[in-house]
């Protein structure tokens, strides 16, 4: 490029800076960096600068602009000393760093029109953004898996969430792994209801799933047999309360929970098919139930076996029973399903949940890994 005017082939730092567009500091701080090599004025001592090396500093500046440091760009420079799988490893982590930001901010999107959200409905108390638990105040509810978490994280904490499936493909350990996490993250007290399992089955599906171990507990080794003894007896410890009976009326639920008098971080309800009452009115008085209680009600399913007949055997929302009472009243219908055998090594395997949307129809997809060992989840291998 021709500048007026200018000695192209003996240009001064400050010269240089101004066709570049970067600061004299910046020009020093490449040449500490062996970026630049400008050469000595032998009388006057000046930095003096060839045409060649604008160029060379702006595409330090676009590797910059890339995301990549001076000493990254140092390496880059010996493009002659590189393999070329070298290099392309240099950019593919940056790749991978970028995509890793882009997700981090766009969690920070979500999160601050939570914020947005909840002031304008007057669910945040302006000193409760910096006295309240992080979790509490930040985000929707946290389920542990972080697949799961960006679905939901733009929601309110009074979510009413359906997880439903076949029997055995795991909606009770899903439940059980979110009901965990959301006991962790608030500290506050679980509920159950179920017509299925007491105190005593429900505190071991939480410590074996805590524990990560085999789930026939009776056969473990010393070391293992000792954690989940341990974890059993914390739970126990826990704001935990279970209700067992031989079937779950609505109006208990609230009288029950009404009388704990405390914050509860979550309701689970096992199953939906248990609750007495009208079928219409079920998903309606639920929803109102999380809202008066301001915390997820999560309740467990079941579909229906026309899915096993279905493409690689897929339920779909009107699968799930009680499907009509659901439309426009739950906030989100997980269905959890496996496609052909779903196998992996060591007793695992793929299982797809279909996370939809209040009106049933609009949804999405993520993957989770299955341990059949101690019947849990995980967001990968």
């Amino acid at each position: 490029m021709f500048y007026p005017g200018v000695n192209m082939k003996n240009l001064k730092i400050s010269e240089i800076a101004k066709l570049s567009g970067v600061s004299v500091k910046a020009l020093r701080i490449y040449e500490e960096k062996g970026l630049l090599a400008p050469v000595r004025q032998y009388e006057s001592n000046y930095r003096l600068y060839a045409e060649e090396d604008i160029s060379r500093i702006k595409n330090i500046k676009s590797l910059q602009g890339l995301g990549f440091s001076l000493k990254e760009i140092s390496i880059i420079r010996r493009t002659k000393e590189l393999q070329n799988e070298d290099l392309r490893s240099i950019f593919l982590n940056q790749l991978n760093g970028t995509i890793s930001k882009i997700a981090d901010l766009e969690d920070r999107k979500l999160t601050l029109q939570n914020i947005i959200q909840k002031i304008e409905e007057d669910k945040i108390n302006p000193s409760s953004i910096l006295t309240a638990k992080e979790k509490d105040v930040f985000m929707g509810i946290t389920t542990g898996f972080t697949k799961l978490d960006k679905l939901l994280k733009e929601e309110s904490k009074d979510q009413l969430i359906v997880i439903a499936a076949r029997p055995g493909m795991g909606k009770t350990a899903l439940t059980v792994h979110i009901a965990n996490s959301l006991m962790d993250q608030t500290n506050k007290p679980i509920v159950f209801y179920s017509t299925e399992f007491d105190h005593r089955e429900w505190t071991k599906r939480l410590a074996v799933q805590l524990c990560e171990i085999d789930r026939d507990i009776e056969n473990l080794d010393e070391g293992d047999k000792e954690r989940y003894e341990e974890t059993y007896i914390k739970l126990q410890k826990k704001p935990i309360y279970y209700h067992y009976n031989k079937d779950i009326p609505l109006e208990g639920i609230k009288k029950h929970t009404s009388e704990i008098k405390k914050d509860l971080g979550a309701v689970v309800i096992d199953h939906l098919q248990d609750i007495t009452g009208e079928d219409a009115e079920k998903c309606i008085k639920l929803k109102e139930l999380s809202k008066q209680l301001n915390c997820p009600v999560l309740v467990i399913s079941t579909v229906s076996k026309i899915a096993d007949t279905r493409p690689l055997r897929k339920p779909i929302p009107k699968d799930v029973n009680n499907y009509s009472s659901m439309v426009g009243h739950v906030d989100k219908l997980l269905i959890v399903s496996r496609e052909g055998n779903g196998s992996l090594a060591g007793g695992k395997g793929i299982v797809n949940i279909h996370v939809y949307n209040d009106d049933l129809k609009s949804s999405d997809h993520i993957n989770l890994v299955w341990d059949g060992t101690y019947c849990g989840y995980s967001d990968s291998l």
